[in-house]
């Protein structure tokens, strides 16, 4: 008997953007989170949450975790969300 394994799939929770600069030279908050953790034998998706994009309740069955990125943001700033 053979089971058929699905890779595993992560998320990355985009919580702000980045700099310009962060942004060109490596890709923004996001990927750079998935550079220092992918192993390579997984899928990982950037969901901008910051800009009000959530996964369904249908995709969270599809990941095996989620990891929430920082921003330049803190708890004393102004920002509406």
């Amino acid at each position: 008997m053979t089971t058929t394994q699905h890779p595993r799939r992560f998320a990355v929770l985009l919580t702000g953007h980045a700099s310009p600069y962060t942004q060109h030279k490596y890709g923004g908050y996001g990927q750079m989170l998935v550079d220092l953790l992918k192993d390579g034998a997984e899928t990982w998706d950037i969901i901008p949450v910051v800009d009000g994009i959530f996964p369904s309740p249908h995709d969270l069955d599809q990941y095996h975790g989620f990891v929430i990125s920082g921003s330049r943001s803190d708890a004393h700033d102004n920002e509406p969300w």
